[in-house]
């Protein structure tokens, strides 16, 4: 394949068997250009494909915030709930 040809229709596309297009792979104004495929389609089935698709996140961070968090809200519970038998008590 010469770099003439890839400069004119595009690499793998073949210009004069798809319709709507003019010479040197345009389309005439008003015209809707045919859909072309992406480079996401260039690997069929992703799961199979090492490196791939986004990266699932580390769930730890969350994790340990919440427990963090959930301790200090039983801590503040329970010093309130503390200070209002403190409070009965006398």
């Amino acid at each position: 394949m010469s770099a003439g040809a890839i400069d004119e229709a595009g690499p793998g596309r073949d210009s004069g068997a798809t319709v709507g297009l003019e010479a040197g792979g345009g389309v005439a104004p008003g015209d809707t250009p045919p859909a072309a495929g992406s480079e996401s389609e260039a690997s069929e089935d992703r799961h199979d494909t090492p490196n791939q698709g986004p990266v699932s996140p580390s769930r730890k961070p969350a994790i340990i915030g919440l427990t963090a968090l959930a301790i200090l809200v039983i801590g503040v519970i329970g010093y309130a709930v503390a200070n209002v038998i403190a409070y009965i008590a006398k």
